[in-house]
């Protein structure tokens, strides 16, 4: 017997106290989407969202074709960054009335063709779905959850669980991120950021630098949309971005650490380590 109901911090907790008071034997498999406790005699699923069958019908074709996938089984070995923004290194604060955007049609499922990783068939199918249902579908490869095991009223395990398809989704997010350093790199001090597989930059970027954009992103065998936004206010105080804009007739809004923040603590924990003298090593 299942149960399904509308995750709240507050539900699970009185669920996951309640069944501790009974000393009953329970598992809690909490992930991105859902949150499971299962008891012997029944389980009860907390979901932030219920996704259209068709959602798990494409996520079947794309794990199915990338089982098939001899490349995927490639990148299947290897590890992937997973960061997928950008932004300016020299602009601190920023309002304009007007900003460029250029967004990547269907990024994902496109660089899943583009590499091999599905069928036109499958490709044909994820981009029938929903623009909100797409990422869920393909993020179905990154699946994960962890396992909190109870008894006597107290946790005596953790296990956590991550899809041995992950590093396939992590590659997209590496893939895409590519292209967009790219642009950064071509438009230069015209640059203001992007986040995933949009791009943002200024209304004064000429013509010859734009079209170089517009030629690179064909040439890695995707297609885009070009739009204007408005009202656009960006500030970076010590490393923490925010961002507003009206896009598509609606206010949206960012908050992320400076890009460069992250990668200069790298470099820097790179440099301490390199320095250490023999014997210092932890």
């Amino acid at each position: 017997m299942a149960n399904t109901l509308q995750r709240t911090a507050l539900a699970v907790k009185n669920e996951i106290a309640t069944l501790r008071e009974l000393g009953w034997p329970f598992t809690v498999q909490h992930g991105t989407y859902t949150t499971k406790i299962i008891k012997p005699q029944a389980t009860t699923s907390y979901v932030t969202v219920q996704f259209r069958q068709r959602v798990f019908i494409a996520a079947r074709m794309i794990k199915n074709d990338v089982e098939k996938s001899p490349y995927a089984q490639d990148i299947m070995q290897r590890q992937h960054f997973t960061k997928n923004y950008g932004n300016s290194d020299t602009i601190t604060e920023l309002k304009a009335p007007e900003l460029l955007n250029i967004d990547i049609k269907s990024a994902y499922p496109n660089c899943m063709m583009n590499n091999g990783l599905i069928s036109e068939k499958t490709a044909s199918y994820l981009k029938s779905l929903d623009k909100h249902e797409k990422l869920p579908a393909i993020g179905l490869l990154a699946r994960s959850y962890t396992l909190f095991h109870y008894d006597f009223g107290q946790c005596y395990m953790v296990d956590k669980f991550q899809a041995d398809t992950a590093q396939i989704f992590f590659f997209l997010i590496q893939e895409i991120d590519r292209i967009m350093r790219d642009l950064k790199f071509i438009l230069g001090r015209y640059f203001v950021y992007y986040w995933v597989d949009g791009i943002f930059f200024l209304r004064e970027t000429p013509d010859r630098l734009i079209k170089e954009v517009e030629e690179y992103i064909a040439s890695e065998g995707y297609t885009y949309s070009f739009e204007l936004v408005q009202d656009f206010n960006y500030s970076n105080i010590d490393g923490d971005v925010r961002i507003s804009m009206n896009k598509e007739g609606k206010v949206k809004e960012w908050a992320f650490t400076d890009s460069q923040r992250n990668e200069s603590e790298v470099r820097l924990a790179l440099m301490n380590e390199a320095i250490k003298l023999p014997g210092q090593h932890e």
